[in-house]
């Protein structure tokens, strides 16, 4: 009774209907304005209505997120989401999304956003559902993917440079962490001032220096990121 609801993608109301009854303010996000108009027909007094790419705008206040959002963007509206502030989020997402999510070290689903995910949130996957249960019937299955807010293994000096250096990194995921770091030293210099001569030294005397990047844990990359940088 006391949540701001963001959701992403309300539709035609169906799950904003339910959030209504049981929340004190919805705030409910869709782009397609042939929908607004079904929107506007729910209770009134709770709901805030926007129309607007949620890529694009200016977050609200709230504090929990329930959302079904398109799976095209399933990259980017995650990223922003955990950029944001917000206590827990239960999202629905295609299962193979979700699955890279979650994914350990040494799987080949591990990548950037399954160390970003886990760097900001205890995340889970709570249940399947089939394909037959949506209108029009998508191509694979999808699950509910629940999400604490919480900094377990540390934090990133500076988090959007974190996450460009983890998506940087990555390109080289199955290198050593020494050359990956070398080989990503143009592209960090866009972003950073690093001094080269430093930069290579720094990354010369790092314990993982030889473990491939793929089979890094999360709290390593928090450690490494603030030795670096």
């Amino acid at each position: 009774e006391k949540d701001t609801i963001l959701e992403i993608g309300a539709g035609t109301g169906f799950v904003t209907r339910e959030l209504l009854k049981k929340s004190k303010k919805v705030i409910a996000v869709e782009f397609d304005e042939a929908l607004i108009p079904i929107l506007e027909n729910l209770p009134q007094e709770k709901l805030k209505i926007i129309n607007e790419n949620f890529l694009k705008m200016s977050l609200p206040s709230f504090n929990k997120i329930v959302s079904s959002p398109p799976y095209g963007n399933s990259a980017e509206i995650i990223e922003k989401i955990l950029f944001s502030d917000f206590e827990v989020a239960v999202i629905l997402f295609q299962k193979e999304f979700i699955e890279k999510l979650l994914a350990f070290p040494g799987f080949k689903e591990f990548n950037d956003l399954s160390v970003l995910t886990q760097y900001f949130c205890e995340a889970k996957s709570v249940f399947t559902i089939s394909p037959n249960s949506f209108f029009p019937k998508p191509n694979s299955f999808s699950s509910i993917l629940v999400m604490k807010k919480t900094k377990k293994f540390g934090t990133a000096k500076n988090e959007k440079l974190f996450y460009y250096f983890l998506k940087t990194i990555f390109r080289y995921k199955n290198k050593n962490l020494e050359n990956s770091l070398i080989n990503s030293i143009p592209f960090l210099s866009t972003e950073a001032k690093i001094d080269k001569k430093s930069f290579v030294e720094k990354a010369n005397s790092l314990k993982l220096k030889g473990t491939k990047v793929s089979q890094i844990e999360v709290e390593d990359f928090v450690k490494i990121f603030n030795e670096l940088f």
